[in-house]
Parts: C-alpha cells; structure tokens; sequence
C-alpha cells in the first residue's frame, strides 16, 4: 500500500473512533463508573440496541400470583367442598384473564438498551441513573461457536404435491450459543437465560443464488424463572423462535414467530407433592411443522404420594 493511501486510512479510522466515542461519551463514563464502583475491571465496549413493545417483568409476576390458589382449590375440591369444582374448572379461563390484563397493564415503549462489557463481566443499563448488577463471566455456564460446513445436506422439498428428500450441494451454519444462569438479590429466586443465533445459508451453486437455509430460525430466546419460598415454588419459561426466513414446503403460507409461555407452581405437604402447568398461557397460535397446530394452552395437575 502507498504511504499516501496509508495515511488516509489511518486518518479515517481515527476519525471514526473520535466520533464514537464523542456520541457516547456519556456511555463510556457512565461504564467506567460502573466498573469502579462494582470492580467490574477494564470496559472492553459499549453497545446498544433498539427494543420495544416489551413488557415489565413485574407485569409477569402479577400476572402469575393467581397460580398460587390452585392447589388449595384441589385440595378443597378433593374433599367435597360446594362450589370449588366449577371454581377449579373456571380457574384457566380467570387466571388467563387476569394475565392477559397485567400484561396489557405492563407494556412498555420503544427505548435504547445498553451493553457494558468489562474484563470480569457485563451489564445491561436503560438509563446511566438506573441501577444494575453485573454479570461475572463466572455465571456464564457455557459459551460456545457453530461453525459448520455442510456437502450433499439432506433437505425435504415439495414436488408435484408429495414431499421429497433431496441433496443441497453445499451450506454453511454459523452462530453463537450462550447460556447465563444468575441468582439475584431475592433470596428462593433463580433465572437463566439461553440465547442462540444460527445464521445458515445454502451456498450458490450452478443456477442457484446463495439464500437462506430453509427451516432454520435465526434467533432462539429461552427465559426462565422459578421462586422457590418454603414448601410454595412457582416458576415459567418464555421461548422466542423468530420468524423461519424460507421453507420449502408450503411458502405461500403466513409464519411467524414462536412466542410461548409456560408457567408452573408445586406444593409439599408431608409426603403429598402437586404440580400443576400451564403451557401454552398465552394461548398463541402458531406451527413448528406447516399446516400443523401446535399445542393450544393446556392446564395439567398431578398430586403424588411418597410412602
């Protein structure tokens, strides 16, 4: 490289650096307070995205207190109390109710979320005021890289109205795995989170442009809780499945995006133990196989004994 086309470079890339770091120079000291204050170490960057129509975690809390009746309605309905069976039978549709409004109730609008990272952890702030606790990487349980190069894929395809099997030439899957789990200041209360991104493409080949690989989502999202308080534990899982940007079999068909939620409460009483679980709470309609229903909201409950 010439001398003169080398300094050009270099003098925009500085450039570049200097007006980053003067658009967030608020996020930078705000980041490097947080490391001293929390012993969080070097911050190695500063990042943001974009997000909105969320809900208040405290939306979810409120909207699952209701769980908590369930198994004294069972037991007061497994000795003949009067009017706790059609209680108990109305039960999914009060509860649902009463979710769908807290959630309602919780919405939140558009706003920017910051990533600090640093040598010992991260954090995410929405505001510099706002207060957070770190993540040490000690609590990331694992971490790791997809990188796949695949030759003759097996693939079903759609051909004269029968679904077939077929080689794809060549594909490459790409993507991160990661999954924190983390014990906050409220003692009986655990989450983890699982996040994976999986970029999979089919290469070009012959007449065929490079596009994505069908039935592969990009962005899979597991939340999940639980609060254990004496013999009383309740808990729930949120699963995120993004949009599948290509499928072979059906494309003019509507997708979208998995959003389920599961929720689950447990008593002990002596040697008798009750679960029950709500899956599907939200009653979301979608299919993970075209032209297939998944399971609608469905309540079960189960009480054993140990002798």
């Amino acid at each position: 490289m010439r001398p003169e086309a080398e300094q050009k470079l270099r003098q925009g890339f500085q450039r570049r650096v200097d007006e980053q770091s003067s658009r967030y120079a608020a996020q930078l000291a705000d980041a490097e307070r947080f490391a001293a204050m929390h012993e969080c170490g070097e911050v190695v960057g500063v990042f943001t995205v974009r997000v909105g129509g969320g809900v208040r975690p405290r939306a979810y809390v409120v909207g699952l207190l209701p769980l908590a009746a369930i198994p004294p309605l069972i037991a007061l309905g497994a000795v003949d109390v009067p009017g706790m069976v059609p209680l108990l039978a109305l039960s999914p549709f009060l509860i649902g109710g009463w979710f769908g409004l807290s959630i309602w109730r919780g919405r939140e609008s558009r706003r920017n979320i910051w990533l600090y990272a640093f040598t010992d952890g991260f954090v995410l702030s929405v505001h510099p005021q706002a207060s957070a606790f770190p993540v040490r990487w000690s609590q990331v349980t694992d971490i790791s890289v997809i990188w796949t190069e695949a030759y003759d894929l097996i693939e079903p395809t759609l051909e004269s109205g029968r679904i077939q099997f077929r080689n794809v030439t060549r594909a490459r899957l790409a993507g991160l795995d990661l999954a924190v789990t983390a014990t906050p200041a409220v003692a009986g209360l655990t989450t983890t989170l699982s996040y994976t991104f999986l970029h999979a493409r089919e290469l070009a080949h012959e007449t065929v442009p490079e596009r994505a690989l069908a039935f592969r989502p990009k962005h899979l999202l597991t939340l999940s809780a639980d609060y254990l308080r004496g013999a009383i534990g309740v808990g729930g899982d949120f699963r995120y499945t993004s949009r599948l940007d290509r499928v072979e079999i059906y494309e003019p068909d509507r997708r979208v995006a998995e959003k389920v939620l599961d929720l689950r409460a447990s008593a002990v009483w002596g040697a008798w133990t009750l679960r029950a679980q709500l899956a599907n709470a939200l009653n979301y309609i979608y299919s993970q196989v075209p032209r297939t229903l998944a399971p609608v909201r469905t309540l079960t409950a189960a009480m054993t004994w140990t002798y």
